[in-house]
């Protein structure tokens, strides 16, 4: 039976969210925003890519169902 879980900092504050039993951690994907710097190919609407991030909740040690923001990585 899933267990819901309270998150805690981050893009998702303050969602509760279901998870599968034996869970420790789980990880969101989202784009980030890019520099204000941009190429010509952008500026015309044609972005090579959209640039990913990948985010992770962790357990926090104690309080099973609640999971803390530990900060995003750059994926492309």
């Amino acid at each position: 039976m899933d267990r819901v879980v309270s998150l805690w900092g981050g893009p998702w504050h303050g969602r509760r969210v279901a998870i599968q039993p034996g869970v420790d951690h789980l990880h969101i994907t989202g784009t980030y925003e890019k520099p204000g710097n941009f190429t010509m190919e952008e500026a015309e609407g044609k972005p090579k890519m959209v640039p990913q991030q990948e985010g992770t909740y962790s357990i926090v040690n104690g309080l099973a169902n609640d999971f803390e923001w530990d900060g995003w990585r750059k994926v492309t």
